[in-house]
């Protein structure tokens, strides 16, 4: 089962966190100094795995367990809410940007290869999907995605029409043993939107990254 990061963990927590290392109230164990990466503000370096796990007490009051991936991962995190990342690996050391994650479908499904299978299996089913699918057509005429809106028709002309993926807005976990899924438990979008429902644990709604992006485009 592939680690999470602490997501919602801002950058208010993680400023939180530098200051409580630069007053000495967290100290960082010697097994937990960087080795290669850092991340700088002014003069002052923290280790990036232990400043968010750390940040994250100033979430809920509970250290994050050090279990995510400590290279592209927590950097890409980090870089994500405008910090800077270093490589003190290099002579001299450098400023990093974003890292490409390598990353498949199954190893971006946090519940596991096995459910994530089944879970891709009723996604594709055809007869539920295209019921979905159809009932949109029916009601607005086209195919939208329910997070952003995009249309792959207005994009890519006539290969579009009638594109869009299936995603079933229940957990996996919860559909284990039960093989007929409802209409509305089906929301329709677009791929990026898709990837991105999946990318939390646990999941995003369609709701909640809807409210994301628009926070983000605003």
């Amino acid at each position: 089962m592939p680690a999470r990061l602490p997501h919602d963990v801002t950058r208010a927590h993680i400023i939180q966190a530098m200051d409580a290392i630069d007053r000495g109230q967290i100290l960082v164990p010697p097994r937990r100094k960087p080795t290669k990466y850092v991340v700088k503000r002014g003069e002052r370096t923290y280790p990036p795995k232990f400043l968010i796990c750390k940040a994250h007490e100033f979430l809920d009051g509970t250290d994050w367990p050090n279990i995510f991936g400590g290279g592209p991962e927590a950097n890409n995190f980090l870089i994500g809410l405008r910090f800077d990342v270093w490589d003190k690996s290099k002579n001299p050391p450098r400023k990093v940007g974003l890292f490409a994650e390598a990353e498949d479908d199954e190893s971006a499904f946090p519940e596991g290869r096995r459910l994530y299978r089944f879970h891709r299996q009723l996604e594709r089913d055809s007869k539920i999907a295209k019921l979905a699918k159809d009932a949109r057509l029916a009601q607005v005429g086209e195919m939208l995605c329910d997070v952003c809106g995009f249309s792959f028709a207005r994009k890519y002309g006539p290969v579009g029409v009638g594109f869009i993926e299936a995603h079933h807005t229940i957990p996996v976990s919860e559909l284990r043993g039960r093989r007929k899924t409802k209409i509305e438990e089906i929301a329709l979008v677009c791929s990026n939107c898709h990837r991105i429902l999946h990318r939390r644990r646990p999941w995003l709604s369609v709701t909640e990254l809807r409210e994301m992006l628009d926070s983000t485009s605003g």
